[in-house]
């Protein structure tokens, strides 16, 4: 072999390695490049399951948020009836006169059994036109005491309220959960 032929042989074997050289090295970049860019897809693929999990809380959220605050205002609308609706009763049973006024007395004494020996006090400003509806059938006091309606049994030292602004007062739940079920039941 010649010298160039030897050359040409060194040079032609120099190139195979290098290109053998360049091919495992484009290779390996394109391996490394594809396993960045799946890893950077996986990445993504989990942010993006991440925003929307994070986004479905928020919305969920938002939505117990709203309904919340919905039904508390339904429920303080229905309050603010009841409450209306009350006073008015209230007005009605306090103001009660006339009629109206001796039909609730009689009937509640009544209905409660008293014994003669009771005697009932009265406001003042409904005291005659009560002695004169009950025509002597029980004892009325000349004690008077300063409420608005109803009236007070009295037996010796034990005495039974029946003045309407307390009996609202201690019975208020009970009007209150009866009003709702009438209303809203």
């Amino acid at each position: 072999m010649n010298e160039e032929a030897i050359i040409e042989k060194i040079i032609s074997e120099a190139k195979q390695e290098a290109e053998s050289i360049i091919n495992e090295a484009k290779q390996e970049a394109e391996k490394g490049v594809a396993e960045n860019l799946k890893s950077l897809n996986d990445y993504k693929e989990k942010r993006i399951e991440e925003a929307r999990e994070e986004a479905t809380q928020i919305k969920e959220n938002e939505i117990s948020v709203a309904e919340l605050q919905a039904r508390n205002m339904i429920l303080e609308e229905k309050q603010k009836q009841i409450r209306l609706i009350k006073q008015k009763i209230e007005e009605k049973l306090l103001n009660l006169e006339g009629e109206e006024y001796i039909t609730f007395v009689k009937t509640t004494i009544k209905n409660a059994n008293f014994e003669k020996g009771s005697e009932i006090i009265l406001p003042e400003k409904q005291k005659q036109q009560v002695i004169k509806a009950l025509n002597g059938e029980f004892k009325i006091s000349d004690e008077t005491r300063a409420f608005e309606s109803g009236f007070i049994v009295k037996k010796e030292n034990v005495e039974y309220n029946y003045v309407l602004d307390t009996i609202l007062d201690l019975e208020k739940e009970k009007v209150d959960k009866i009003l709702a079920d009438i209303l809203f039941g």
